[in-house]
């Protein structure tokens, strides 16, 4: 196993319970009329969760979402969704508020990390990307700014990442901002 994932934590691939599915539980035992007509089945089910709940370190109780339905139909549409730090699993704890603050896909997330913590050798972006280093560099560095509050071992810097890994936060960040201008503000 990869020496960066701390043997406490959940690794990747460990079993969770979806945020629906917790929802869906939670209705079905709350329901005091299908609790009565169903006791067997509803201390069946109480029980068969409350075991995947403790295996998982999970709670009953999903993470709030304070969207409103138009901004969480804008942003699934935009294939921005909101990640709590614990999703990301394949990437160093360190990081995990890194990817969530910045909304990163997980496969983007753990790409970007990984680029930045291997230490090896990168190219030189400007000579790689050439006329568009700039707009890139400026790019990338206006996501990262939006991280700027989390601890300096928990955020990553342009100049960590390789040409490609660069070019694609930057073009992360071009399309939270062009999402972002088109938002609902409710």
């Amino acid at each position: 196993m990869p020496e960066f994932f701390d043997p406490n934590e959940q690794q990747p691939g460990s079993p969770k319970i979806s945020d629906s599915g917790l929802v869906y539980y939670k209705s079905l035992l709350d329901n005091a009329k299908w609790v009565a007509e169903n006791p067997a089945q509803a201390n069946l089910l109480k029980a068969s969760v409350d075991g995947a709940l403790a295996a998982t370190g999970q709670s009953l109780q999903p993470p709030a979402d304070a969207r409103s339905p138009a901004q969480r139909l804008h942003d699934h549409v935009h294939a921005i969704e909101p990640h709590q730090a614990s999703e990301y699993r394949d990437i160093p704890a360190t990081h995990r508020e890194f990817a969530s603050a910045l909304s990163l896909p997980p496969n983007l997330a753990s790409l970007v990390v990984k680029d930045a913590l291997s230490g090896a050798q990168k190219a030189d972006a400007s000579k790689v990307l050439g006329d568009k280093y700039e707009g890139t560099l400026k790019d990338a560095d206006a996501l990262l700014q939006r991280v700027a509050h989390l601890p300096e071992q928990g955020r990553i810097k342009a100049s960590q990442l390789s040409p490609h890994t660069l070019t694609q936060l930057a073009v992360w960040g071009r399309h939270l901002t062009k999402a972002q201008q088109s938002r609902p503000k409710s």
